[in-house]
C-alpha cells in the first residue's frame, strides 16, 4: 500500500552527493507515492535536470560538490519557482532562515519516512500560500 503525503503524486528531482543516501531517499519517495524524475549527485546536474523537466518539487543536499544546495536552489528558483526542500546533516542547518532563502522546508539527516512526508507537506503548503 502506497502512502501519499500530499494526496497527489509529485514529480521530484533529488540531489544528494552520497549514492547510498540517494537510493534510500528515492525508495522513500516512491513509497510515499511520488515519481523521482531524476536523482543527481551535484547542483550543476540538478540545474540541467530542472531545466529539462517540469518538476513539482526539488529535494537537495546542502553540501554537494560542484555547486552547493543553496546556490543550486537560488538558480532553480530564479528560473521557475518550485518548492525546494533542503537536506543537511549539519546541526547548524536548522538555523537557516527559510524565509531568507528560496527554500520552502528544511530536513535534517537522518531522514525518516515520517519526517520526509512532513517536509513535503510543509513545502507544498508554503508554496501555495
Amino acid at each position: 500500500m502506497k502512502t501519499n503525503s500530499t494526496n497527489r503524486s509529485m514529480r521530484i528531482c533529488l540531489a544528494e552527493d552520497h549514492s547510498d543516501a540517494r537510493m534510500v531517499l528515492k525508495a522513500m519517495l516512491t513509497k510515499l507515492g511520488h515519481q523521482v524524475v531524476a536523482d543527481v549527485a551535484n547542483g550543476a546536474e540538478l540545474l540541467q535536470v530542472a531545466e529539462a523537466n517540469d518538476l513539482d518539487l526539488v529535494i537537495l543536499d546542502l553540501d554537494m560538490p560542484v555547486m552547493d544546495g543553496l546556490a543550486a536552489a537560488d538558480e532553480i528558483y530564479a528560473r521557475r519557482p518550485v518548492p525546494i526542500i533542503l537536506l543537511s546533516g549539519h546541526p547548524d542547518a536548522q538555523h537557516i532562515v527559510v524565509e531568507n532563502e528560496p527554500i520552502t522546508a528544511c530536513l535534517l539527516k537522518p531522514v525518516s519516512l515520517e519526517s520526509l512526508a512532513a517536509a513535503i507537506r510543509e513545502a507544498t503548503q508554503r508554496s501555495n500560500d
